[in-house]
């Protein structure tokens, strides 16, 4: 035959098997097009002509018209279809009534069979009838004789749905047995004294059966079944010969048991009707063991003539699986080591009283009326599931995929995130993994059982349609979606995950986010970190139409990469069905993890992280490799892969060790990184570790945090630019992970350290946003049951001075702490802000509503509502004609007391203030609020004086301002009038809009003027009232004010006035401040702190138990912008907030950190990683300076005196110089000041002298503030270490080195004239201003925030 001929031409009767080889022709010869389209252009006309060539060279005489008349190849292939695609009834009837009726005839081989049933299929295809693979499997099953019972029996025992190719392998597999042949297939025998036993008895030949196939299991050689193996054969021959029994009949033993062998054992007992004895393999189980006595020996024979006896006996104790707390014992249970099943005796069973039940697939053990023990049916065996009596079983949920925790099947189902067998299977056949060595019989056994945990998490209604076109290359179209609000936040602070799907590969990524706001910034990092993977780029992004999709920073972007954006209808998420079978999948297996480790919920995006992972490790529908192969090219290597929520042993690598503490720290395994590294928790922080020793056997265990912290295994922290949270590790030992497979395995597997380049950590990094502050994280004081803190085992890169290698242990601490104050009074308060209740703010109203804490914000709403209608803030109305109506939303927030323990939960409703327009909706805006330097000079005063001080919080203040303009605003959400055509008319202000504050403090300012208060000249926000006896001191932050007088009912009274004019809540004594802590002392001092505040961004950050630092910067740090790009953070979010929340704390409290974050603010547009590190390295010093703060004393001096300083060209970028000065009153700083200069300076005096122009500009204001507030008025010294700017200062002096300083800078030589600032001398080593320049060392440092009153 020809290359382009076919062995059969196209006849009458076999058009089906014809049509199919002809295609399969025409592809080979690269024709194909021509039959699916007429030709167009000349090189289609001469391929169609080759076509109708090879057709008409294919076909019998009397088709050959058919094509010599077609136009083309198509028209031919299309007419040729027309003729014998006949739908008439008559072949459709004849055709289905041969289907109901097919079996196999007398003598037909298997193979002729099973393709006589796949071309009947065919046929009725073509005539319009399909015939499904499951029918069809039904259909030949049932027409094999009986001789195929045994295997149809199994088959149809199955659970789910046929597969036909499956069916198909297993009847080819199986071995008819000769029908002359009477032994029992049963699964278990006894053969009784007497009794024949032949291995030779099954027929040396079949001719029934292919044996192209086969395989035989004795000799390993393919072409024949173990019945005729002449091996087999020849050896039992000769054993028979060797004990002299020849061919003759012989006599067994008077006991003997007859066992079918297996690959593997099975660690279930099997309850067996034809054994007279209990039969285990293993001895460990038993009690009371002895050696078996000659007289009790018997012989268990196995399928391949193979003989056992057994070597010692006892008893054995169960718990029954169907009565709670009740044993089980087994007497006289013989061990024989190489028995592949464990054997109860039915018999004995039945001679002790029990009555057996068999049916529905089950078998019921009954004793006096109850049933004892339930066996259920396991292909055609009876297997008990229970527990042995005496061993501990975790709390968790069980997975039963097996009847025992090591199978292996069972564990690489487990491991694999509970992947179906179905894909467990195609991965061992198909070769997808490396790293996975499964047999069929241990997917058998673990198929046949139900996963707990697979039940809760995978119930399903049924599937998503398709999405349309498929992808041809990676990255031609991604799926985005975005699932949550998840009802707990996680560790990192998020409450959403968006999910990515690559629609050629099925290759997915995920990220985690605390709003759906941060979803835009997520999107664009994980686009360009797949680009960046792969080398290609993002054609086309199909999202559904929510608005964390559908805005102009996305459309923007995708606009700029040139990116399709596609979207589905509204209201129709299913239509993105790839994305919600990908959001489907994840959560099943993270609900399936969750729910077998019995972790939190709080840690369900570790959970999702590593579902993520496993998914693009495991098989796909449609797909012959791995998700992972197909976008890397790399067959994964799975071998390192752990049971999720598995017990871990970390090693601790002796650098983080004394020699008497142990090498290792049991945590619970939550994730992988990069690397074949583990993400373990340990005592409540999640740390990275490469060596480590896992017990598989104990997932499920309960788990509870630890009220006790340890060791701290690093000092590092997360690498300054690393994606979202995912730590990497650099200082862990690069050892080997070992598993133990359960408590009695002696020695686990190792996997291999090598670092493997194929697998993302987690497809992606963690990117939990951490941005936001959700409070404590805790659970409650009683049960021990806190949050998880994350832990990383980094080198921080920025420091330049070695860090302490070894450092003693930290102190327990208590969850509560009795704390005895100076004035005498005992109070109690929560040590780490960690172990507080975490209730997440709701970003909507919705959430509000439909969160766990859903009664708390609707009671908090009601009260906002009802207090906006007391105040008559707005009435509703019809709007007239194109009236602008503002939109509004509400705003939650948790407010906590001192000690931590949330106080109340507060809601407010606030307008959409950026819809006004300037100069219609509002007019002036400036509100004026206290300087924190007022604040803090007015507790100086304070303290000095003995005055109490008193705080006020004015509720819904801003409602009390008077509004001018006329504005509509929309009606609350879940607060509509029936009417909704109505909006509110607002009478008052309201929060959001643009003029609030300034109507808020206009009102205050009236109303204040009745009473007789006074602002003050200096800060408009501080309000004075004097009469003949004492003076009151009022200052005022928006609806926060403090009042302070030497005459306490004097305080009281003012307050009572207040409150006839404003609703407010008395707060007493001030405890906390804008976030600032006061406490007073036995002897009045004050003291100003933030430990809480410092806390929480510890918490933030997961930085609570790292190693404190000495110093916010190390000495001589010269920070530098970022060189290239490759030093540039990805994604500089974090940088920026965590800068803007330390400058709050330098600002308020902290000076001691005001260098360092003056140096650190110069690189928010571009910052790098190492500047990260730096900052990182600021909060670690905080760490370990948490308590302290700004002490006024007593009974100090109230003489204020000033130090300035320069670090003349610090600045190695600009060369510019850095300005410093503090001022001091009562024993602590009032004001101070670290800034870049604005000119470079020539000469050191130069800078100095800017420097001290700063300084007096800062001492005339609080000249000012000290003259309200009483103190003497007297010149302010200010001390300077420079001799040539004091002498600039106090003489007229112009030379060639000083004619060019800027005539503002004069000014200092202008106030000394007036007397209003004295400038003193004082040597380099008592400038306090010093640390406000440059980076010192420990010594100078601690001198330095010393005398500006830093103290614990």
């Amino acid at each position: 035959m020809g290359k382009d001929r076919l062995d059969e031409p196209l006849d009458l009767h076999n058009y089906s098997t014809w049509k199919l080889r002809f295609q399969l022709l025409c592809a080979e010869l690269g024709y194909s097009r021509a039959l699916l389209q007429a030709p167009i252009a000349e090189a289609d006309v001469i391929i169609s002509d080759k076509v109708k060539s090879v057709m008409a060279k294919n076909v019998k005489n009397h088709h050959l018209q058919t094509i010599v008349r077609a136009a083309n190849a198509k028209a031919a292939w299309d007419a040729l279809a027309a003729t014998f695609a006949s739908t008439c009834n008559t072949r459709k009837v004849a055709l289905r009534q041969e289907l109901s009726d097919f079996k196999m005839a007398n003598g037909e081989e298997l193979p002729i069979y099973i393709s006589r049933a796949r071309q009947l299929q065919s046929d009725l295809l073509d005539v319009g009838h399909a015939v499904a693979d499951t029918e069809l499997s039904t259909i030949v099953i049932k027409g094999l004789p009986s001789k195929y019972h045994v295997v149809t029996t199994a088959l149809t025992m199955r659970e789910g749905e046929l597969d036909f190719s499956q069916v198909v392998a297993r009847l080819m597999a199986y071995v008819i047995p000769d029908e002359d042949n009477n032994e029992s297939s049963s699964a278990f025998i006894t053969h009784r004294s007497g009794g024949k036993f032949n291995p030779t008895s099954r027929h040396q030949t079949s001719k029934q059966r292919s044996k192209s196939n086969a395989i035989c299991h004795y000799c390993g050689k393919p072409g024949h079944f173990i019945g005729v193996c002449k091996k087999r054969l020849a050896d039992q021959q000769q054993q028979n010969n060797g004990r002299g029994g020849g061919n003759l009949q012989r006599r067994e033993p008077t006991k003997m048991a007859y066992a079918v062998g297996s690959e593997s054992r099975s660690d279930a007992w099997h309850l067996d009707s034809a054994s007279e004895w209990h039969i285990t393999y293993d001895a460990s189980e038993l009690k009371d063991l002895r050696a078996v006595r000659p007289e009790e020996k018997f012989t268990l024979v196995g399928y391949d003539g193979s003989r056992h006896q057994p070597t010692h006996v006892g008893r054995y104790t169960m718990w029954s699986n169907t009565v709670k707390g009740l044993q089980i014992e087994l007497k006289n249970v013989y061990v024989v080591p190489k028995a592949t099943v464990k054997l109860i005796s039915a018999g004995i069973f039945d001679e002790r009283g029990a009555t057996i039940l068999l049916g529905n697939d089950k078998a019921l053990v009954q004793a006096k009326g109850r049933t004892i023990l339930r066996a259920d049916k396991v292909g055609r065996l009876y297997a008990i599931r229970h527990h042995a009596a005496g061993r501990s079983v975790g709390k968790g949920r069980s997975c039963a995929a097996v009847g025992s925790e090591g199978s292996k099947a069972a564990l690489w189902h487990r491991r694999l995130g509970h992947l179906g067998y179905k894909s467990l299977e195609r991965m061992c056949r198909e070769h997808m993994v490396t790293g996975m060595d499964l047999d069929r019989a241990s997917l058998e056994a673990a198929r046949s059982r139900i996963c707990e945990p697979c039940i809760y998490a995978k119930q399903t209604r049924g599937p998503f349609p398709s999405t349309g076109h498929k992808a041809a290359k990676p990255l031609g179209l991604i799926h985005l979606d975005v699932c949550g609000p998840m009802p707990e936040t996680s560790i990192g602070g998020s409450r959403y995950v968006t999910t990515l799907l690559d629609d050629c590969t099925g290759f997915s990524t995920v990220a985690f986010t605390d709003t759906k706001d941060a979803v835009r910034k997520k999107v664009k990092i994980m686009i360009e970190a797949l680009e960046n993977m792969t080398g290609r780029r993002v054609k086309e992004a199909r999202t559904d139409r929510g608005t964390e999709f559908l805005n102009t920073v996305l459309g923007a972007y995708f606009g700029e990469k040139g990116i399709i954006h596609g979207t589905t209808v509204g209201y129709s998420p299913e239509q993105n069905g790839a994305a919600e079978r990908l959001n489907r999948t994840l959560l099943e297996k993270t609900r399936a993890m969750l729910a077998e480790s019995g972790l939190p919920q709080k840690l369900w995006a570790e959970a999702m992280a590593t579902a993520n992972l496993l998914r693009n490790v495991s098989p796909v529908v449609g797909a012959s490799v791995t998700p992972h192969e197909a976008f890397m090219g790399v067959k994964p290597d799975i071998s390192h892969l752990r049971v999720f929520g598995s017990t871990a042993y970390a090693h601790v690598p002796k650098e983080k060790r004394n020699k008497l503490q142990p090498v290792s720290k049991k945590g619970v395994l939550v994730g992988y990184e990069q690397g074949r590294q583990y993400r373990i928790l340990i005592n409540n922080l999640i740390s990275t570790h490469s060596t480590v020793k896992f017990d598989e056997s104990t997932v499920g265990d309960r788990y509870e945090d630890s009220d006790e912290e340890d060791v701290e295994e690093s000092g590092g922290v997360p690498l300054p630019g690393g994606g979202g949270d995912t730590p990497v590790n650099t200082d862990m030992d690069q050892g080997a992970a070992e598993v133990n497979h359960g408590a009695s395995t002696s020695s686990g597997q190792t996997a291999a350290p090598q670092r493997h380049a194929g697998i993302p950590a987690a497809q992606f990094p963690r990117m939990q946003n951490t941005a936001q502050s959700r409070g404590g994280n805790g659970g409650d004081a009683m049960t021990g049951e806190g949050p998880v803190q994350q832990q990383n085992h980094n080198n921080d890169g920025a420091d330049v001075n070695m860090q302490e290698r070894r450092y003693p242990l930290r102190e327990r601490k208590r969850l509560i702490e009795w704390r005895h104050e100076p004035n005498g009074r005992v109070t109690f308060g929560r040590i780490n802000a960690a172990i507080e209740e975490e209730v997440p703010e709701p970003a909507s109203y919705q959430e509000a509503t439909d969160g766990p804490y859903a009664e708390e914000w609707r009671s908090a709403m009601d009260e906002e509502i009802s207090a906006q209608l007391t105040n008559g803030t707005w009435e509703l109305a019809k709007p007239p004609p194109g009236a602008r109506i503002l939109p509004c939303r509400w705003v939650y927030k948790v407010k906590r007391a001192e000690d931590g323990e949330i106080e109340r939960y507060k809601a407010r409703l606030v307008a959409k203030g950026y819809e006004q327009r300037a100069g219609i909706d509002y007019g002036e805006l400036f509100a004026p609020t206290s300087r924190f330097a007022s604040l803090r000079m007015l507790l100086a005063v304070a303290a000095a004086k003995a005055m109490p001080i008193h705080q006020l919080d004015v509720s819904t203040a801003f409602l009390n301002g008077e509004l001018e303009e006329e504005l509509w605003m929309q009606q609350p959400p879940g607060y509509e009038s029936a009417d909704p055509e109505q909006a509110c008319r607002l009478l008052r202000s309201i929060y959001g809009l643009k003029q609030a504050p300034r109507c808020w403090y206009m009102k205050l300012a009236a109303e204040l003027d009745k009473l007789g208060f006074k602002p003050s000249v200096a800060d408009p926000a501080l309000f004075i009232k004097k009469d003949e006896k004492e003076i009151v001191y009022l200052l005022v932050h928006v609806d926060d004010i403090i009042i302070t007088s030497e005459d306490e009912a004097m305080i009281r009274r003012v307050k009572t006035e207040i409150g006839q004019a404003f609703k407010i809540r008395d707060l007493g004594e001030a405890k906390v401040f804008l976030g600032m802590e006061i406490s007073r002392g036995a002897h009045g001092e004050v003291k100003l702190s933030q430990r809480r505040y410092i806390e929480e961004l510890l918490q933030r950050h997961q930085l609570v138990n790292a190693k404190p630092r000495k110093t916010p910067l190390p000495p001589g740090t010269r920070a530098l912008p970022a060189e290239d790009n490759n030093k540039e953070l990805v994604d500089n979010t974090k940088y920026r907030a965590l800068v803007g929340e330390l400058n709050y704390l330098a600002t308020s409290t902290r000076p001691d950190i005001s260098q360092a974050m003056s140096v650190l603010a110069r690189f928010m547009g571009n910052p790098s990683k190492v500047h990260m590190g730096l900052a990182l390295g600021v909060l670690r010093y905080l760490a370990g300076t948490k308590e302290l703060g700004l002490c006024y004393d007593g009974d100090g001096d109230l003489t204020m005196v000033g130090y300035s300083d320069s670090d003349w060209a610090g600045d190695p970028a600009t060369r510019r110089s850095t300005t410093g000065y503090v001022f001091l009153l009562n024993g602590a700083a009032i004001s101070w000041n670290s800034q870049l200069q604005r000119t470079a300076a020539a000469s050191t005096v130069e800078a100095e002298y800017q420097a001290t122009a700063a300084a007096v500009r800062e001492a005339l204001w609080l000249r000012k503030l000290t003259r309200d507030l009483g103190l003497r008025t007297q010149a302010i010294q200010i001390r300077t270490d420079s001799e040539g700017s004091m002498s600039l200062g106090n003489n007229p002096i112009m030379s060639v080195r000083s004619k060019h300083i800027d005539v503002q800078h004069h000014l200092v030589r202008e106030r000394v004239l007036r007397k209003e600032v004295a400038l003193t001398h004082c040597s380099t080593e008592d400038m306090v201003a010093d640390v406000l320049t440059k980076a010192l060392g420990e010594i100078k440092f601690k001198k330095c925030i010393t005398a500006m009153g830093l103290a614990e």
